[in-house]
């Protein structure tokens, strides 16, 4: 097998690795939002699913990357843009949901379970950080490893973020951080969803 074909199956692997903990914690995450009351973490699992959704892209973009007759737009394959507009209006639908929920919450503060949301947002920053190891080498190789090892780059500050969120609200009971994070965190994912939006009709309309 030659070095390019090696680093191509690596590069594969290890995005399909990155992609199953990063779908099952995002899973835990919305199950553990939905428990906690805490619309923050449901906000971060949809932020997992923007980078479920690149390492999906991405895993599939590895693996076209050694089949020969795919029909392509240039320098992309027809079937990711497809998949990556459809996600992008996917996702910016999702923000705006979270958005509405954000707002509500504001307007009607309730009670979060900080333990619990701290405990799932801790774990779901380790398991980012493991995708950080997994795609930090192939990062500066590869730019289609690069893209979606910036999207977990950004999930673990979020995650960070409804730690630090958990934090406020255990020690001040000051429950409006939760609906505050849960919107910053939801204008992140709109912005993901936009650009992928973007950048597939800018391919399509080549």
């Amino acid at each position: 097998m030659s070095c390019g074909r090696h680093f191509l199956d690596l590069n594969r692997n290890r995005l399909l690795v990155a992609f199953g903990i990063t779908f099952l914690m995002m899973l835990v995450e919305f199950a553990g939002g939905l428990i906690s009351g805490s619309i923050a973490l449901v906000s971060d699992a949809a932020h997992m699913l923007v980078d479920t959704l690149a390492l999906g892209a991405s895993a599939l973009a590895a693996h076209w990357a050694g089949k020969e007759g795919a029909k392509k737009i240039g320098h992309y394959y027809v079937g990711e843009v497809h998949a990556a507009l459809a996600n992008g209006v996917i996702l910016a639908a999702v923000a705006v949901f979270i958005i509405i929920g954000a707002v509500r919450r504001l307007i009607n503060p309730r009670e979060v379970q900080s333990v619990l949301m701290m405990a799932v947002a801790v774990v779901g920053f380790c398991v980012n950080l493991i995708g950080i190891f997994l795609l930090h080498e192939g990062s500066h190789k590869n730019i289609n490893v690069r893209g979606a090892f910036w999207h977990i780059v950004s999930d673990t500050l979020s995650s960070a973020g409804v730690i630090i969120g958990g934090l406020v609200i255990y020690f001040t009971r000051w429950y409006l951080i939760d609906p505050i994070l849960g919107f910053i965190i939801a204008l992140m994912v709109m912005r993901g969803g936009i650009g992928l939006m973007k950048d597939a009709m800018k391919i399509l309309w080549r």
